[in-house]
């Protein structure tokens, strides 16, 4: 079985659209601010690396929020719709069984999802900071009521790795929202968007119902706030994320089963 799952991901890793996926990820992060953007590469440049993840990841810029999600959904997301299409899946149900079969999708896609959203921030801080400095303390008046922000003052590196951390559970959760949705409409392209309509319909419920900025799984995720005062919030985060993939698997293995059944 820990066979099977390296060989799927692997399959999934190593190909030319997930490298591209990452490359676009990375360029997401600039692209949020691009008029500013060219002022990194200058000499003696005055920006730094955390002011365009600050406007693209955790203040969630247009490319930061929506898109990079749906890069991440495009790696694996469409996997069932390619064995539905090529008639195919069937067979490799019932050879593996619908519990099987839907613990190893489900893993192989929160993993290529959340390291394809990773790898993309990872390439862009190691680019960012070839030309300027991880963080720059003069700024700190303008991000200290964020959370993890005393780390950032202190500890940059160690900052941007709890970022990448949830950039990592970002990813590997929006990818399973469009997995999810394959069962019910094996159609690539309606996979690839389900991250993109899901955010939009969750944030307009956000503002309707009035949910505290505190209780957002959204800002969870771009470390815009979190739900304890302290580093404890990344478990609890963690749990929030695995809990609802684990209801995504459940949801998708019954529409499985009435699939198998009924078609």
């Amino acid at each position: 079985m820990k066979r099977l799952y390296l060989t799927e991901l692997k399959g999934s890793l190593v190909r030319a659209r997930t490298v591209l996926a990452i490359l676009l990820t990375a360029c997401c992060i600039l692209v949020d601010s691009i008029d500013l953007a060219p002022r990194m590469f200058e000499k003696n440049s005055p920006m730094d690396a955390h002011y365009f993840w600050f406007h693209s990841i955790t203040y969630a810029g247009i490319y930061g929020k929506y898109f990079i999600a749906v890069l991440a959904a495009a790696v694996f997301a469409g996997d069932f719709c390619r064995q539905y299409r090529q008639g195919i899946w069937r067979y490799v149900i019932a050879r593996m069984g619908v519990y099987s079969y839907t613990l190893e999708k489900y893993v192989c896609c929160f993993l290529s999802g959340g390291l394809t959203a990773a790898g993309g921030g990872f390439l862009y801080l190691v680019t960012a900071g070839s030309y300027v400095p991880l963080f720059n303390r003069a700024r700190y008046i303008e991000i200290e009521f964020l959370p993890y922000a005393h780390i950032l003052d202190e500890y940059p590196v160690l900052y941007f790795g709890i970022g990448l951390y949830l950039l990592f559970l970002s990813g590997g959760f929006w990818a399973c929202t469009g997995y999810t949705l394959s069962v019910y409409l094996p159609l690539n392209y309606s996979v690839y968007a389900a991250p993109f309509l899901f955010i939009f319909v969750l944030t307009r419920m956000y503002n309707i119902f009035g949910i505290s900025d505190d209780w957002r799984l959204d800002y969870w995720l771009c470390g815009r706030s979190a739900p304890l005062k302290n580093e404890e919030s990344l478990l609890v985060i963690t749990i929030a994320v695995l809990g609802l993939c684990c209801i995504f698997g459940k949801i998708f293995s019954w529409k499985l089963s009435r699939r198998l059944e009924y078609e």
